[in-house]
């Protein structure tokens, strides 16, 4: 059944998903096929690759502060449990160091 009320909640969703997208664009160089963002009653599930976790919480932060988001279920992935940091320059050790995925709901490495 499709109430009015139920239709209002779905254009709604709509609106959400759309300011997600333009967000992820606009501040995190946003591309479609790397990125999956579902709304559902102002729930904002998101799944895509991050460089490192404070990449990836900057992304949960940013979308959780979007008007009408209830909360943000975040299945992102990040490739370093460190959050930006200093440049391979400065840390030649750490760039050389081999990086696994880490799912950031869990904090547990993928692979």
């Amino acid at each position: 059944m499709n109430t009015p009320i139920v239709h209002s909640l779905k254009r709604r969703d709509e609106e959400i998903r759309a300011e997600v997208h333009a967000l992820l664009a606009d501040r995190f160089g946003y591309i479609p096929q790397c990125w999956t963002v579902g709304v559902r009653d102002g729930v904002v599930s998101l799944r895509g690759d991050r460089p490192s976790r404070g990449d990836a919480l900057a992304v949960r932060t940013c979308v959780h502060q979007i008007d009408g988001v209830v909360s943000v279920e975040d299945r992102q992935t990040y490739a370093t449990d460190q959050a930006p940091g200093p440049s391979a320059r400065e840390a030649p050790q750490a760039a050389q160091a081999p990086q696994a995925r880490v799912d950031a709901r869990r904090g547990r490495s993928l692979g």
